[in-house]
């Protein structure tokens, strides 16, 4: 019997392809919950067998997929299915005595195309078993087989792999003509997204900086409250390139599930932590996963072990950030829709960003005789000694209080260091010296983590 694999969020199930072929009638049809992008492979069925020189059954041919009860939603089945139909009409032998699986879409000339989370359904395929599966993602699944960089120890256990670039390939494996394995070195990989800003291109903000070290040392939520301007977002930035490195395992975790999201390219892999930025505008189905049928991740669990950063705000809708709270707390959400239940890995540092009032200069004012800018907290201008000074706040007392309770109580109870981001004095914005790189904070980081 061909198996296969399809994706349900970030996990891979196994699907049976069961082959029945009656002469009694004529018709095609697939049972076992297949979903549109399934029920439409009998067109690219047909037409890549006849490309690839092989005769479509006589009869009426039922596809059943097993577990009935599982919606099978993804065309990386087709291979399997294909390579199903030819081993019971018998144009084809399989001559492989262990358990067979195969992954892939098949497009009208017979190519076999690459599919989303290969990576995860590879995993959970038995290691003494075959798997066939598209060239297009040799360079994922041969992560299954790689060595840790500097260390010779495996990842994962992973199955006999072959790749394939056409159906004929598939045949030419189970038939042991022929058969290639996917080849990689680390240098043929990418990392999925950049590493970030370093701690030493951003001036001044010494307190602001050294809260952030201690945040990322110990896992803590942080809010940075301040005017526009000064460096919150670089500061939040940031943070990812302070981080303690990914471990291997760490590492094979997120390329999973970017892979899964369809958000990786075949050259790509996750080696940094992530930072995921989240706008205001966005729904609460983005943000924590979900959707109508099987729920799926959201932008909490890409952001895992990384980042996620909250800027301005009190300007996202209170329902949105009280469904933070769940998830804040227990590093995992639990979603359940009307096609199942899926509980995701969620755990990241919240990184929130917000002005002190409507207008941004609550307890910000400049001298009223040189109109120098004067320092948060300090109570007389630094340039020429004046205790004469102006507010530059326009907010009245009722909008600064409106604007400071759209955060809930228990959403601020999470969050575990609040610090002020002072404006930056003019010798801080013209200095050209260099601080301390993310490299030496990190180490200090990674040591307090020891």
């Amino acid at each position: 019997m061909i198996r296969s694999a399809i994706l349900q969020g970030i996990d891979a199930k196994f699907v049976e392809i069961e082959v029945g072929i009656s002469q009694s009638e004529t018709g095609f049809r697939i049972v076992g919950l297949p979903k549109h992008a399934v029920k439409e492979s009998y067109e690219r069925l047909i037409n890549a067998f006849k490309a690839t020189g092989y005769e479509w059954p006589t009869g009426h041919i039922t596809i059943n997929l097993a577990p009935a009860d599982i919606p099978k939603d993804k065309a990386s089945i087709e291979l399997g299915i294909a390579l199903a139909i030819l081993e019971k009409s018998k144009q084809i032998v399989n001559r492989f005595d262990q358990d067979v699986y195969a992954i892939g879409e098949l497009g009208l000339s017979g190519q076999v195309k690459g599919c989303n989370g290969t990576l995860l359904m590879g995993q959970i395929i038995p290691q003494d078993s075959i798997l066939i599966a598209p060239n297009e993602n040799r360079l994922e699944l041969a992560l299954l087989n790689a060595k840790t960089k500097g260390k010779g120890i495996k990842i994962h256990k992973s199955p006999t792999i072959f790749i394939v670039d056409y159906l004929s390939d598939a045949i030419d494996i189970l038939s042991k003509k022929r058969g290639k394995k996917p080849k990689a070195t680390w240098n043929e990989l990418k990392p999925a997204f950049s590493r970030g800003i370093d701690f030493s291109e951003i001036k001044g903000q010494k307190l602001a900086k050294r809260a952030i070290e201690i945040a990322a040392a110990g896992g803590h939520n942080i809010l940075l409250v301040g005017p526009p301007g000064e460096g919150k977002s670089l500061l939040a930035k940031a943070m990812p390139t302070i981080l303690p490195r990914l471990t291997p395992a760490e590492a094979f975790e997120l390329t999973g599930i970017y892979s899964a999201r369809g958000m990786l390219s075949n050259h790509q892999i996750v080696i940094y932590r992530p930072f995921r930025s989240i706008h205001h505008t966005a729904s609460i189905t983005a943000v924590v996963g979900g959707g109508s049928g099987y729920p799926l991740p959201g932008e909490v669990t890409l952001a895992h072990r990384g980042v996620l950063f909250l800027d301005e705000l009190p300007e996202f809708s209170r329902r949105l950030l009280e469904t933070l709270r769940q998830p804040l707390e227990d590093g995992v959400i639990h979603l359940v829709r009307k096609n199942g239940r899926a509980d995701y890995p969620c755990q990241f540092i919240l990184v929130a960003a917000m002005n002190p009032c409507p207008c941004g200069f609550k307890d910000e004012y400049k001298c009223n005789v040189c109109g120098s800018r004067i320092p948060y907290g300090q109570k007389y201008c630094p340039k020429c000694g004046s205790l004469d000074k102006i507010s530059l706040c326009k907010c009245t007392p009722s909008q600064i209080s409106s604007y400071q309770r759209k955060i809930s109580g228990p959403i601020l109870d999470r969050i575990d260091l609040k610090i002020r981001v002072s404006s930056l004095t003019p010798e801080e914005r013209l200095s050209t010296g260099i601080g301390e790189t993310s490299k030496q904070i990190r180490e200090r980081i990674e040591s307090a983590r020891k």
